[in-house]
């Protein structure tokens, strides 16, 4: 078996399972137009278009959550005051401090609510990022597809350039994606923190 035809079996088999069936072939001028468009509408296959929307519209939704603060100093400050309210023997100081203490409790439970939207949020974000992911390398292989299978879509360019177009888009999710990892990892660390 020639090298140019297992490359055509595999690209096909690989379009047939991602794509959930056989895909449907573009031609030279599909993939032109496609190519003079920017973002999911580049997508070929009209159900992955139609994923790549709805997962963007997720990035836009879930990626604009501001980085969670860091809880140390609250914590720290916390404990401090138990420690200075167990030491004390004067009522007084005692009543002060707990006053002290309460306030820094209502500060915890709200910083906890707020570190957990961050956690979900952020969690949301990378799932979001990873699925746009998919659905540019599933559009590669369509196109990698259509360029072993028709000689005129490999002479066009056109494909080429969105399958260049698309392993830039994914590039930019997965410093994304990384980056809300970072996010989610240092919110869930400061959740830790709390008592």
């Amino acid at each position: 078996m020639r090298l140019d035809s297992l490359a055509l079996s595999v690209a096909a088999i690989v379009c047939i399972g991602l794509a959930g069936g056989p895909c449907a072939a573009l031609t030279a001028d599909q993939w032109k137009a496609l190519s003079e468009k920017k973002g999911c509408e580049t997508v070929p296959e009209s159900n992955l278009q139609s994923t790549c929307i709805s997962r963007q519209e997720g990035v836009k939704g879930w990626c604009k959550s501001p980085a969670c603060k860091d809880t140390e100093g609250l914590v720290r400050t916390y404990k401090q005051l138990k420690e200075q309210w167990d030491r004390t023997s004067s009522s007084e100081e005692k009543t002060r401090l707990q006053t002290e203490i309460d306030e820094k409790e209502r500060a915890i439970k709200e910083e906890r609510r707020t570190l957990e939207n961050g956690v979900y949020d952020f969690d949301r974000c990378v799932t979001a990022r990873r699925d746009v992911q998919e659905v540019f390398r599933r559009s590669k292989d369509i196109a990698t597809y259509d360029i072993d299978r028709d000689e005129k879509v490999k002479s066009d360019g056109q494909a080429l350039a969105l399958i260049n177009y698309w392993r830039s888009e994914e590039l930019l999710h997965k410093e994304a994606e990384d980056n809300a990892v970072k996010a989610l990892n240092s919110c869930k660390e400061y959740l830790n923190r709390l008592p």
